[in-house]
């Protein structure tokens, strides 16, 4: 029987394709992050396991490097260091704070990308409820250039 899933994106059901299944099953057992393309919507979102309620220390944000419709999530690696990172333009951040400042950057060349996050004391960014962020956002984003950086971690 086939695994269906809901595009964290669109909201739609689809279900995955045996390849699909074969990396979600991988993936889930080891307690690792998937980034899984929507057929229906053509997107790609990041899906965590393990994590039955909301991460309230390490929440999911919005990508925010130009051009990328992603999602940043709180890796934790057994063998390596945590990190944040996106796995649609393979962007990392070794620690919140450079997050954070990216974030900020982003938000001033971009204002619009101010409606995905909300800034709160001591320079922290929190992102805002998926609902109450723009329709269009990634159809702003997709228009904005291409991240011309040859590294792709930050700090």
């Amino acid at each position: 029987m086939p695994i269906e899933q809901e595009c964290k994106l669109c909201k739609r059901v689809f279900n995955l394709t045996k390849d699909q299944e074969k990396l979600y099953e991988s993936k889930r057992a080891a307690n690792q992050p998937l980034a899984l393309g929507c057929p229906l919507c053509g997107r790609t979102w990041m899906m965590t396991f393990g994590q039955g309620k909301a991460d309230k220390a390490h929440p999911q944000y919005r990508c925010p490097v130009s051009h990328c419709t992603g999602w940043v999530d709180y890796i934790t690696a057994a063998r390596a260091k945590s990190f944040y990172g996106c796995g649609a333009c393979g962007s990392r951040w070794l620690n919140v704070e450079n997050l954070y400042k990216e974030i900020a950057a982003m938000v001033a060349l971009h204002p619009y990308r101010k409606e995905c996050y909300r800034k709160v004391a001591g320079g922290k960014w929190q992102p805002v409820p998926l609902a109450h962020q723009p329709r269009d956002y990634e159809e702003r984003v997709e228009r904005e250039p291409f991240d011309e950086k040859d590294d792709f971690v930050g700090g």
